[in-house]
């Protein structure tokens, strides 16, 4: 993009995803930064953070989300002050208590257990090939318990 001449500025605290700092091909720079703030504004809706939420399927974990994507997105002109005065280390342990335990094994998780749900896991029937049929035939012998 420099040997293109495609660069429209050097400064660093311009590289946050905010500001178009390259000339796009196919678009004009006013049109990125116009779907940038679309899809921003259409992702982080409080309806699209709750609807995020309930994908997780533990309680504990959905107000996580909530926390930190409403906290993070829905706050940002907080977090900016915060940086911008210097003052965002005394901030920081606000989310990283929501973020404390993320990828934390659960109980049971090595015991047959799903690690999400801690709820009993079962052997689910594998398609494996029969060595008379395609691995798509159905046929008792293909059929597995893993």
């Amino acid at each position: 993009m420099v040997a293109q001449n495609r660069m429209l500025h050097r400064g660093w605290d311009r590289y946050d995803t905010r500001h178009v700092v390259f000339r796009p091909v196919g678009m004009t720079s006013r049109q990125l930064e116009d779907g940038y703030w679309w899809a921003y504004r259409d992702v982080y809706r409080w309806s699209a953070i709750w609807r995020g939420a309930w994908t997780k399927p533990v309680v504990r974990d959905r107000f996580r989300h909530v926390g930190y994507a409403g906290g993070w997105k829905k706050l940002e002109p907080l977090w900016d002050l915060l940086i911008r005065t210097g003052q965002v280390l005394h901030a920081l342990p606000v989310p990283e208590s929501l973020l404390g335990s993320f990828g934390a094994r659960r109980p049971g998780a090595d015991k047959g257990h799903d690690p999400n749900t801690g709820q009993k896991q079962h052997p689910q029937p594998s398609r494996r090939a029969c060595p008379r049929h395609t691995p798509r035939d159905d046929c008792a012998a293909a059929r597995t318990v893993t």
